[in-house]
C-alpha cells in the first residue's frame, strides 16, 4: 500500500564513551592552556543526506514516496591542540538535525513525520596546512521518530478509530565519521575562521518489530529491520582560537 509521493526537508559503548570523554575534558586543558591558539570553539549548520536503497529506509521510500531523506541542523564543538604532536586537534562536539516526511493518508488527509537525531562525538583532527584539515570521530547518537500510524496492523471498520494516532519512537546506536575542511576565511591572524566540510558517517539504528512504528512486509505485517543514519553530510561553520 502506498501513499501519495511527496519530499520531506535532514552494541552499545555510550558508558566507556561518555567516561574517555570526561577524562579528555578534564586532562587536556592542563597541557594545552599555556599554547597559544591552543583552544578552538566553533559552532555552524549541518545538512546530511540518508540513504533510501536498503532496509527502513527503502521501506519510507516505499510506503511514503521519499524521494529525498534529508536531516538538517546545528552543532557546537571544543577542540584542544596537543603541545607535543603538531597540528594535532582532539574534542568534542555536540549536534541536532531534524526532518520531516510530509505525505498524503488514502484519505487525501496531509500528515507528517518528524524525526531528530542528537550525537555526541569525541572528535580528532589533523591540520594539514594551513587551509586543509582531515578528521574524523566517534559517538553516540539518539533518534527519534514522531509517526503517525496505527497500533496495529491489523485495522478493521471497528478498530481503526482507537488505533490511529502518533506515536513516538527512539532507538540509540554509535556512530563514526571521517571529515575533511577547507578554512575558508582566516582573521585576525588566524583568531576567527569561517570554514567547510565534507563529512561521511556511518551509523546503523535497530528498528524490532516490536517498535510502535516498525517497517511493513507485504502483507502489512511488522518486521525487524536496520534503519542507516549514516551518508553524506555538508557543514559550515565559524570558530574562534584562543
Amino acid at each position: 500500500m502506498n501513499f501519495s509521493k511527496n519530499r520531506i526537508g535532514f552494541p552499545q559503548r555510550k558508558g566507556r564513551l561518555h567516561v574517555l570523554i570526561l577524562v579528555v575534558l578534564l586532562s587536556l586543558p592542563f597541557q594545552v592552556f599555556a599554547e597559544k591558539n591552543s583552544v578552538n570553539i566553533s559552532t555552524g549548520t549541518m545538512r546530511q543526506q540518508l540513504p533510501l536503497s536498503l532496509a527502513y529506509g527503502k521501506f519510507l521510500k516505499e510506503r511514503y514516496g521519499v524521494k529525498d531523506l534529508t536531516l538538517s541542523g546545528s552543532n557546537f564543538a571544543v577542540s584542544f591542540k596537543f603541545q607535543d604532536i603538531k597540528g594535532l586537534w582532539i574534542g568534542v562536539e555536540r549536534g541536532q538535525l531534524q526532518g520531516k516526511v510530509k505525505y498524503k493518508d488514502l484519505n487525501g488527509t496531509s500528515r507528517k513525520h518528524d524525526l531528530e537525531l542528537e550525537q555526541t562525538i569525541l572528535t580528532f583532527s589533523y591540520l594539514l596546512d594551513k587551509s586543509w584539515q582531515l578528521g574524523g570521530g566517534i559517538g553516540n547518537n539518539k533518534l527519534s521518530r514522531k509517526f503517525y500510524g496505527y497500533g496495529d496492523h491489523s485495522i478493521t471498520v471497528n478498530n481503526i478509530a482507537a488505533n490511529s494516532g502518533i506515536a513516538e519512537s527512539t532507538s540509540k546506536g554509535t556512530l563514526t565519521y571521517g571529515q575533511l575542511t577547507y578554512h575558508l576565511l582566516d582573521l585576525n591572524q588566524d583568531r576567527f575562521q569561517l570554514s567547510g566540510s565534507y563529512r561521511y558517517t556511518s551509523s546503523v539504528h535497530q528498528i524490532r518489530a516490536s517498535d510502535q512504528r516498525p517497517a511493513l512486509n507485504t502483507q502489512g505485517e511488522p518486521v525487524s529491520t536496520q534503519f542507516d543514519l549514516g551518508g553524506h553530510a555538508w557543514l559550515i561553520h565559524f570558530g574562534i582560537n584562543f
